[in-house]
């Protein structure tokens, strides 16, 4: 009998079908999501209620919460776009007078009506949809001097700067993170990201969306601002003045379902849990002192553990949960001699904290693409005896030597030599003098 290589559950709230590893079902179900019958009569309801019916259901309680304001929106210089990961934004551009922009419907609190919005929805109707119409209107009737985001990978985003390209309404975007999204979509699908100003990780990220086609007017390579942000609480706090040091920190890349990021590679997770179980073989082989470093919310931790448990062979494992707050990963990072992980985005802010990396995409698969292919990357399925000699002759090298071993250098894999936080200060004061 073949084994059962993933299941289907319904969210709670019957609108999502989630695919998900058959080892993590009962978590699930113990949660509020439902069972998945594959018999015809429920795949006929799952299909009309879960999937047709699903914006109608999302409208009517969209309605129900919504304060609802007859008048055009206020004026304001500056707007962030997109409430959900804009607490970066916020903090850095606190001493501005600025306006957060929610799109998400979920997150939308109040909508302004007034003849100038309903004008420009009525006359734009069949061109773009309901949502990005009203958006569009609404920052228009703001007139902004600068809308900026830090979901740079936000279609609606791209969508609306493009529709108000020829306005004097200038558009920035903030890279948050690595753009696998990027790499993996066609070049029909990416010649629509549309972002006037791009402030990005490094020159890595402007050859990806170079060669991908991004309609892209100016790049600029500033680094990370949720590591900057880090770094300076981890000074604050004297943390590695008193914190005990590991050899490994191993980065956990837990997603629950597998329909999300890199679903199309078909081993991605499997890849994934391999890595987990050679960094806890070679632990316990060689004595090491290696510290988890959780992804999951609080929500799904258990489900994080059960997935770890399904691939290290060494049980007695323990995942440091995530505090986002108290910057948890990368204190983590911090304390560590050498920072592991498959494809996470800290792999690279980990040259930051000027700490030795290695990248381990066992999948192969070429949308997975670390930007240097030296010492620090193993892009192929390895042996665990190949794993085992790369990661000790790092431990073995000092800094400067694992430098050395870099092909491209910590600057293309990220930018470390300017201060994201002063530059983004600089240009969004520059932009609305």
């Amino acid at each position: 009998m073949t084994k059962k290589r993933e299941a289907k559950i319904i969210s709670p709230n019957f609108d999502r079908i989630i695919t998900i590893k058959p080892f993590l079902e009962e978590e699930f179900l113990k949660k509020g999501y439902k069972k998945y019958y594959s018999n015809f009569l429920m795949k006929s309801f799952y299909y009309f209620y879960v999937i047709k019916l699903r914006r109608i259901r999302i409208l009517f309680k969209l309605l129900k919460k919504i304060n609802f304001k007859f008048k055009k929106n206020k004026q304001k210089n500056l707007l962030i776009f997109d409430c959900e990961g804009s607490y970066g934004l916020e903090k850095l551009l606190v001493d501005f007078d600025f306006e957060v922009v929610s799109t998400r419907v979920e997150k939308i609190k109040e909508v302004f009506i007034s003849m100038e919005i309903l004008k420009f929805m009525l006359k734009n109707i069949f061109r773009r949809s309901i949502k990005e119409n009203y958006l569009i209107a609404l920052i228009k009737s703001a007139s902004p001097k600068l809308v900026i985001t830090y979901n740079d990978n936000s279609p609606e985003y791209h969508n609306i700067s493009k529709a108000l390209e020829d306005t004097k309404i200038k558009f920035i975007a903030v890279q948050s993170a690595n753009r696998g999204d990027t790499v993996w979509k066609n070049l029909a699908q990416s010649k629509k990201i549309n972002i006037p100003e791009f402030l990005c990780f490094s020159d890595f990220d402007i050859f990806i969306h170079q060669w991908k086609k991004c309609n892209i007017k100016k790049y600029k390579s500033i680094g990370s601002l949720q590591a900057s942000f880090a770094k300076d609480f981890i000074n604050s706090k004297k943390i590695l003045d008193k914190s005990e040091n590991f050899d490994i920190c191993l980065i956990s890349e837990f997603q629950p379902d597998l329909d999300g990021d890199w679903s199309h590679i078909q081993n991605f997770q499997d890849k994934m849990g391999q890595v987990a179980d050679y960094v806890f073989r070679l632990g316990q082989e060689k004595n090491l002192k290696i510290i988890f470093t959780g992804k999951a919310s609080e929500k799904d931790r258990d489900a994080e553990i059960i997935f770890y448990k399904n691939y290290i062979r060494n049980s007695n494992f323990k995942i440091f949960p995530l505090n986002f707050k108290e910057y948890s990963g990368y204190v983590n990072i911090a304390k560590s001699k050498l920072v592991i992980g498959f494809c996470s985005t800290i792999l690279r802010e980990a040259f930051i904290f000027k700490k030795k990396v290695l990248a381990c995409n066992f999948t192969g698969h070429k949308d997975i693409i670390f930007p240097d292919d030296g010492i620090c990357n193993l892009n192929q399925d390895s042996s665990y005896d190949e794993f085992k000699d790369r990661v000790l002759t790092i431990l073995n090298m000092t800094n400067d030597e694992y430098y050395k071993k870099l092909h491209k250098g910590v600057n293309y894999i990220i930018n470390t030599q300017i201060n994201p936080q002063k530059f983004i200060k600089e240009r969004v004061k520059e932009i609305l003098i």
